[in-house]
């Protein structure tokens, strides 16, 4: 069974059709419920089905707390899932609740002031000079927008980023526009600075590895 998130036991899930093509449904628990679909083997990790699967998640996400599972993370039948449930369900329930009414946006800025293009683009010391002074800027970038950030937000986490800042911001629901706001003032407060915001989505970045175990 393919395994697409956690959510309180008395949750009202509508049906919706899979990333493998038969029916979501839910697997109801001790005070918690997994939401999965039968599959015959696990879907492949291709760029349609994360799409789906995080679709569904998302919408899942708008009307009760979710827990999502990693995709795409399966258990071999129903009898596994229902013995995930058992044996889980008291973690599940206490994330759940420290999860509720949150949501994660990501929050992506470039620095004010780039660093000068290199010169001498043979040079293998020129080449980590550069890095270094680029990594720098960004560093000190994402310090200053984490702290801003954490004066709205539950909690902020570092992205992988191939150039500027990526940040993920567990936010309450009721202060996504605060945290606009404050990215926005950011922005404004020095020339060339830019900054975006995606979300509100599922927190994905704040559900470790240990909470809904990869198989």
């Amino acid at each position: 069974m393919l395994l697409y998130a956690v959510v309180p036991a008395d949750a009202e899930c509508p049906t919706r059709v899979g990333v493998c093509g038969g029916q979501v449904e839910t697997l109801q628990g001790a005070g918690v419920a997994l939401v999965a679909e039968e599959c015959d083997q696990p879907p492949e990790s291709s760029r349609p089905a994360a799409l789906r699967y995080y679709e569904i998640v998302d919408q899942l996400s708008r009307s009760v707390s979710t827990l999502p599972v990693r995709f795409p993370t399966a258990v071999r039948d129903r009898g596994d899932a229902f013995r995930e449930l058992a044996q889980r369900a008291a973690q599940w329930r206490r994330r759940l609740d420290e999860l509720d009414g949150l949501a994660e946006m990501v929050l992506r800025a470039w620095p004010e002031h780039a660093v000068a293009p290199m010169v001498d683009e043979s040079s293998g010391s020129a080449y980590l000079r550069h890095r270094a002074a680029t990594l720098h800027i960004a560093e000190q970038t994402a310090d200053q927008l984490e702290r801003i950030a954490r004066g709205v937000c539950r909690d902020v986490r570092s992205l992988p980023a191939t150039e500027g800042v990526r940040l993920a911001c567990l936010v309450p629901r009721v202060a996504e526009s605060d945290l606009r706001r404050v990215v926005d003032e950011w922005q404004q407060a020095g020339p060339g600075r830019e900054a975006t915001l995606g979300g509100p989505w599922p927190p994905f970045s704040f559900v470790g590895q240990q909470e809904v175990k990869d198989r």
